[in-house]
């Protein structure tokens, strides 16, 4: 039986743990939020930065990664350790950072798919706008069409004859399903008015190992990865996407001096996760600019085919803002079969909705063969 005096004590102990005077009682809940923040602001960086890829090693996003990482140790006082999580045409990597502490130890290089052209095909589990801070634009890209050395057709308006008489019969590969190298396809298949069957890959370097394997018929991939190739006589380049043409394709045309008017570019930058602390956010951009305007930098761009194009977080982030829109633009227009090539047959189907619906004209409609999404430019046909 528990005593008059046992019961009091006990009682007093539960009052005393119970009713804290008002300053433990504010130090036990504001405590933690002090000390999280003490990290925050504490000397950075005190440990490596994480960059994420999300291609597979030997891309050219890849190669932009281990460019800057093997400069970081010097301009940033730190190592940068890349992490390649491919898939979802980067999107796993866009996920995974956006979800990530802003402390400015997990970087992303985005500028691509994962910021500009996905989110036109598919709900996304984060924002390409709000879920990032921008910090530096380092490169550009050109997006160059190649097909094997070997394949008959002496241009690409020889293969857009082709192709519009044998509507559904070739293949292209790209770095992944709604892909900036998927969108800029599409706009082509719109603006010539031909049908193409689609390889989706998890990377620019899969996607010309699938063209030199023979698995498809043309790729859309970056001067990083076709230059070589081009010079070893492996495959032939028949047109770029951009407004002007490239001194490493010099011989390239452009597709808008071929009569298709269709302008896109990839670009290449490093953003951290939202709420990114001002002074990380400097200290980032003071070293990746010294990084960009190195000699070995530019030296490292030169042999890989890579072109410096320099762009601070507000116009970086301006840039990512525009280019989406523009691909939104572009993946709307009606059907162009205008051209110095001769216009094929209108389709009977029906043009694209222009109701913001989940599911638009040119995506996936139906299940087909494996691994094969067929592309067109004919309205909602699109199946896999």
């Amino acid at each position: 039986m528990v005593s008059a005096k046992s019961e009091k004590n006990w009682k007093d102990s539960v009052r005393s743990t119970t009713a804290l005077p008002p300053l433990r009682l504010w130090l036990l809940l504001v405590l933690p939020i002090l000390t999280s923040c003490t990290r925050a602001t504490g000397p950075y960086p005190s440990k490596p930065v994480k960059v994420y890829v999300g291609f597979a090693p030997g891309g050219g996003t890849d190669v932009i990664a281990r460019t800057v990482a093997s400069l970081a140790p010097r301009h940033l006082g730190q190592r940068m350790i890349v992490v390649n999580l491919p898939g979802a045409a980067g999107t796993r990597a866009g996920k995974f950072v956006s979800r990530s502490q802003a402390d400015g130890y997990a970087l992303l290089i985005a500028g691509g798919s994962e910021s500009v052209s996905v989110g036109h095909f598919k709900d996304l589990p984060y924002d390409p706008v709000s879920a990032f801070t921008p910090i530096i634009r380092m490169t550009r890209e050109r997006i160059v069409l190649s097909i094997r050395a070997d394949r008959q057709w002496k241009d690409f308006n020889d293969f857009v004859r082709d192709a519009r008489a044998h509507p559904n019969k070739y293949t292209h590969s790209t770095a992944g399903y709604a892909s900036i190298y998927h969108a800029a396809m599409l706009a082509i298949c719109r603006s010539a008015g031909i049908q193409l069957r689609h390889l989706p890959c998890s990377g620019s370097g899969p996607s010309m190992a699938a063209l030199l394997g023979g698995h498809v018929d043309l790729a859309l991939s970056a001067p990083t990865e076709t230059v070589a190739l081009e010079k070893a006589g492996k495959i032939r380049c028949l047109a770029i996407t951009s407004a002007e043409r490239t001194d490493f394709h010099p011989d390239v045309p452009t597709l808008v001096e071929l009569g298709y008017p269709v302008v896109l570019e990839n670009q290449k930058g490093f953003v951290a996760p939202e709420g990114l602390p001002q002074d990380r956010l400097q200290v980032l951009l003071k070293a990746l600019t010294e990084i960009y305007e190195s000699e070995e930098f530019l030296d490292l761009c030169a042999k890989q085919r890579i072109e410096p194009a320099f762009l601070g977080p507000d116009e970086f982030a301006q840039s990512l803002k525009s280019m989406s829109e523009t691909i939104g633009e572009v993946l709307e227009q009606p059907e162009n079969s205008s051209g110095p090539v001769p216009a094929r047959a209108p389709s009977a189907a029906t043009e694209p909705s222009t109701t913001h619906s989940t599911k638009h004209w040119w995506q996936p409609a139906r299940t087909g063969r494996a691994g094969s999404v067929l592309i067109s430019g004919g309205g909602p046909s699109a199946s896999i």
